[in-house]
């Protein structure tokens, strides 16, 4: 009896010291398991603060844009008013089209002014194309910016900016060149102006913050390859979108009011900036506001898909230790 007793009683300790193994696993699979529930519910909340953002970044872009249109923009209201009033007299005295008024000055004017002109426009155009005046700042994985921007995509908000400040531009110089009057601008053009300047200095924030939270190479902008001028600008991390086509559309098409509405002022000898209404503004506006509240969103898969892979990872390796411990259980002997 003894010697059986000798005999078994290695063998019951083996088996508790497999046993004991085969719990630890067991544990240490259910708390990988555990943690890996917790970074599940800090994805989740990372994911309610990136919407929360959004939407503090739409309020915050319809403040600004509510406090343009309730007059903070400052504009030379004694020349405007006088350019209004009386454009005959502080406009067109000396036009161009007016016969007999014409001197050599005001030919050289003309000519000089619309070879400016011309020349700005080609450069801006050249520049685009080119240039990083109208691109994204694409990083490739090692974190270093894309240094030929022929290879970078096109940003609208960049694109927003330029489109407003060449119609303005335009305008102010056509304008010199067929009367020798520096057009006071209206409140229209200036708020034309600080949105599209708005929207890019949005934007710039937005890029910045998601530059730090995704992977190096992980955002939509940091695809490089040869530039689709419209498929990217109204393109996000989803394709073409319909927010984007949305203030694309209205941008063009109050652009394209605002030029045929300045030609048809001056052919009629008025102050020919035009003047647009609160609703206008609005859709402007709302717009913008949109563009920017979910741009603020865009890109949350570069960093998700990380998460997952590493969340997969985590739940692999706490599934093959619980098997492992699993068959300790049942074969302690094996193990």
């Amino acid at each position: 009896m003894k010697y059986c007793l000798l005999i078994l009683l290695p063998v019951l300790l083996v088996c508790r010291v497999n046993a004991q193994t085969a719990v630890d696993s067991v544990v240490s699979a259910v708390t990988e398991k555990l943690d890996a529930m917790g970074d599940s519910v800090k994805k989740v909340q990372e994911q309610n603060k990136a919407i929360s953002d959004s939407v503090n970044v739409m309020r915050d872009s319809l403040v600004h844009i509510n406090n343009i249109l309730a007059g903070s923009v400052s504009v030379d209201t004694t020349m405007l008013e006088q350019a209004q009033q009386h454009p005959e007299l502080y406009l067109y005295p000396r036009s161009i089209f007016k016969k007999g008024n014409q001197t050599g000055g005001d030919y050289l004017r003309l000519i000089l002014s619309l070879v400016f002109l011309l020349f700005v426009l080609y450069k801006a155009y050249q520049f685009t194309i080119n240039t990083a005046l109208c691109k994204d700042m694409s990083l490739d994985e090692n974190g270093q910016l894309v240094a030929d921007p022929k290879l970078r995509p096109y940003s609208y908000a960049r694109v927003q900016l330029l489109w407003w400040t060449l119609i303005v531009f335009f305008c102010f110089i056509y304008f010199y060149a067929i009367t020798g009057v520096l057009i006071p601008l209206n409140e229209t053009a200036v708020i034309l102006l600080g949105c599209g300047a708005l929207v890019y200095a949005g934007g710039k924030v937005i890029d910045t913050r998601q530059i730090k939270q995704t992977t190096c190479g992980g955002r939509t902008q940091d695809k490089i390859g040869k530039p689709d001028f419209f498929n990217d600008i109204l393109s996000d991390e989803s394709g073409i979108s319909i927010h984007r086509f949305q203030a694309v559309v209205f941008n063009v098409v109050f652009g394209m009011a605002f030029i045929s509405f300045f030609f048809e002022r001056i052919h009629t000898q008025v102050y020919p900036l035009i003047t647009f209404s609160e609703w206008q503004f609005a859709l402007i506006g709302i717009s913008s506001a949109t563009y920017l509240g979910l741009k603020a969103a865009e890109n949350g898969h570069a960093k998700d898909l990380d998460d997952g892979n590493d969340a997969g990872n985590n739940q692999n390796a706490g599934d093959e230790e619980t098997g492992k411990g699993e068959q300790a259980a049942r074969n302690p002997d094996k193990f």
